[in-house]
């Protein structure tokens, strides 16, 4: 259990600390924020783990309480996308994408359907964003679950020693 919340908050330290550095440095202030946010998230289940390694059973406070702020911070970081989108680095992304074969078969499916470039590249925007929303409410949501699940049993171990 402590070394799954460690190793699970330390990684979340170290991709989303890399992120906030990479955004800030661009001017991406909204990106740059998610990924501090992030990083913070991950810390407190970093520091929950060493409480627990040190008997202390707030430990499992600190690991739970990590897992939702993870997972408020996500959402509303897909929210802000969704609400406000930004489609300028997509589209980039998408013209130099064009010059895959799969990316031009998809593409040429789209136009099938009738779809105008700004409708595939909304329609692909807002699927990513779900997307990133539903897989962390999932695993986020898992870790919730699994880490309450174990609580009283961490509670009675730490306890007895």
């Amino acid at each position: 259990m402590r070394a799954i919340a460690y190793r699970n908050g330390l990684s979340v330290v170290l991709v989303a600390s890399i992120a906030a550095v990479l955004y800030a440095s661009t001017g991406n202030t909204l990106n740059a924020l998610a990924g501090l946010l992030a990083a913070g998230a991950g810390a407190m289940e970093v520091h929950g783990a060493s409480l627990l390694r040190r008997g202390f059973k707030q430990g499992m406070t600190w690991v739970i309480r990590a897992e939702l702020l993870l997972l408020a911070v996500i959402w509303i970081y897909c929210g802000v996308r969704l609400a406000h989108p930004d489609l300028t680095e997509l589209r980039e992304t998408f013209h130099a994408s064009l010059q895959i074969p799969i990316m031009q078969k998809r593409w040429a499916e789209a136009q099938q359907l009738g779809l105008t470039e700004e409708q595939y590249l909304n329609a692909v925007y807002q699927l990513t964003n779900l997307g990133v929303a539903f897989a962390t409410l999932l695993y986020q949501g898992g870790m919730v679950i699994y880490y309450s699940r174990r609580q009283k049993a961490v509670e009675i171990a730490l306890s007895q020693e």
